[in-house]
């Protein structure tokens, strides 16, 4: 009788995980401008940058998968929001913003009023867009809530 090699048994989950917190680096007043972080964004894909006011650069990595999929989820329900007759611009997390600090953040998604779009410059590549008036920060285990709670 011939019979099958049994399966290989699958590896160990890790009971840790890597340590992926984001790096801020303090900088010197208004020692980063808008052509520098396209070039840093430019030459570093997968990171992303922002800047909080305008003395610090904070470099992080992606969340990770569950994360996505909860951001793309509340994304989607302002997506069928706006479409439902409200209008304006729904946008995930790659869409920058000015805040009134100076601070350059990634929301996780956002809603924009199609006023507030028009009077926005940030999809010329000039400079970062404008604040939407909705936003959502989804919460991954490398973040911190009193961090996020400042950036919105």
């Amino acid at each position: 009788m011939v019979s099958a090699p049994p399966r290989p048994s699958a590896p160990p989950k890790p009971t840790t995980r890597p340590c992926v917190a984001p790096v801020r680096i303090p900088l010197p007043e208004a020692a980063l401008t808008w052509e520098d972080l396209v070039r840093l964004r430019d030459a570093n894909p997968g990171y992303r940058f922002e800047r909080y006011g305008k003395s610090e650069l904070v470099i992080s990595m992606g969340s990770g998968r569950k994360s996505d999929v909860r951001a793309l989820r509340v994304a989607s329900v302002l997506l069928a929001w706006a479409d439902a007759g409200i209008g304006g611009d729904v946008a995930a997390s790659s869409a920058i913003s000015e805040a009134e600090d100076g601070s350059w953040l990634l929301a996780d998604a956002s809603w924009m009023s199609e006023e507030r779009a028009a009077e926005s410059g940030g999809e010329t590549g000039e400079g970062p867009g404008a604040v939407p008036e909705f936003v959502v920060e989804v919460l991954s285990w490398t973040d911190n809530v009193r961090v996020q709670q400042r950036k919105m």
